[in-house]
């Protein structure tokens, strides 16, 4: 683009590339260069009504900061910084307001649920739903209706992954499985689109689950699903060998371990995986 004085605002494709560049980031473990790519991408001047309006711009470009972080569950970093728009709420449409909003609100029941906070994350699952049910009463013409049951679809997901993840945590296998399962279900209902709106697969959730149950068989089989969807990322071959490990089986978490390392060889170094597998191999080793 530089050579053949080409602006950004003259490449279509430009805004596109970015967002796969940062959903491919994110499944190799790097963080660091997906966020710089995500504020590169922010920083792509909108119009008026593109802000204003769901769409594409709200929707896959202005939310990439957000699920970048729910990715990762860096949880704090959706909840301190939501999506902004230079105008007043009042100018913003329903739906809008309420993708904004309604991802704070699925980030603090998860960070809680993850924390073990189940009486603060049930509260924030139930405010989500509440949130929910508001807007679907709202009525709106077509082309607003549109957006917003997009919206409710997204949020809807995201809902039941919570409940899911917070009858995990509570030690309710069956009931997390029906949870999440339906929440993947949902997920493939989304439809395609580039990259995936929504950040990161519930059956995750649902394989960490069976792990904490010593289910290991079943989170195995659950993390080869996510394989099938996102063939050799890194997530999915951390939780096999985590299972592996769990169940105390040596020569096949040792495997699993260096499967992980290979998917995710140019990883940022701090990420919490990495740092499970290498002790892991450096005690194996010994």
């Amino acid at each position: 683009m530089a050579a053949q004085h080409v602006s950004v605002e003259d490449d279509w494709n430009y805004e596109h590339n970015l967002s796969y560049l940062i959903a491919d980031c994110a499944e190799e473990g790097r963080y660091q260069e997906a966020c710089e790519y995500a504020r590169e991408l922010e920083s792509v001047a909108k119009t008026p009504g593109e802000v204003q309006q769901f769409g594409f711009y709200v929707g896959q470009l202005a939310a990439t900061s957000n699920r970048l972080a729910i990715r990762f569950a860096k949880w704090d970093d959706v909840i301190e910084h939501p999506m902004h728009f230079d105008v007043p709420d009042s100018d913003l449409s329903l739906a809008t307001r309420s993708y904004r909003d309604g991802l704070v609100a699925y980030a603090r029941g998860m960070k809680a649920a993850d924390a073990g906070q189940i009486d603060e994350a049930e509260r924030h699952s139930g405010a989500l739903d509440a949130m929910l049910w508001r807007i679907s009463q709202e009525d709106l013409k077509d082309d607003a209706k549109s957006t917003r049951d997009r919206v409710l679809k997204l949020l809807g997901t995201a809902s039941v992954e919570l409940r899911g993840n917070i009858a995990g945590r509570k030690g309710d296998l069956e009931g997390a499985r029906t949870l999440l399962e339906q929440a993947d279900l949902k997920q493939r209902e989304l439809g395609y689109s580039e990259p995936p709106q929504y950040s990161r697969p519930a059956l995750e959730v649902l394989g960490d689950a069976c792990i904490r149950a010593a289910k290991f068989d079943d989170a195995r089989n659950i993390f080869n699903r996510v394989l099938d969807q996102r063939p050799h990322s890194g997530w999915a071959l951390y939780g096999i060998a985590l299972a592996w490990d769990k169940e105390g089986k040596h020569d096949e978490a040792v495997k699993a371990y260096h499967d992980f390392l290979d998917a995710w060889s140019q990883a940022d170094q701090d990420l919490p995986q990495l740092q499970v597998a290498r002790a892991y191999l450096a005690i194996a080793s010994r």
